[in-house]
């Protein structure tokens, strides 16, 4: 399916960013804050690190896995319809008996 390499400058841009944050989480006033709240309701500072490297770590093994076969292109208004799209599937919590 791919069309195309990675453009260099992405790949470095990427990079980049992953030393940045390499830089950012082992830095002592971050370590020390990772139980405390963050800005981002309901994480703390260790769960925003832990989503963030969880995010590096994912594309990494994304990039180096091979490309599978079969797959084919979609659309984000394609997979946006069929989730906002479909008619809603009424069931009924209760089940009234048929007299």
């Amino acid at each position: 399916m791919s069309e195309r390499a990675l453009d260099p400058t992405i790949v470095d841009a990427y990079l980049g960013a992953v030393d940045w944050l390499r830089s950012i989480l082992g830095r002592s006033e971050v370590a020390v804050a990772w139980p405390e709240r963050s800005a981002v309701a309901d994480y703390t500072v260790g769960g925003i690190a832990a989503h963030a490297v969880h995010g590096v770590l994912w594309l990494e093994q994304l990039l180096k896995d091979p490309e599978p076969a079969g797959l084919r292109r979609v659309t984000i208004a394609t997979t946006a319809c069929r989730r906002r799209c479909a008619p809603p599937q009424r069931r009924s919590r209760w089940r009234v008996p048929r007299r």
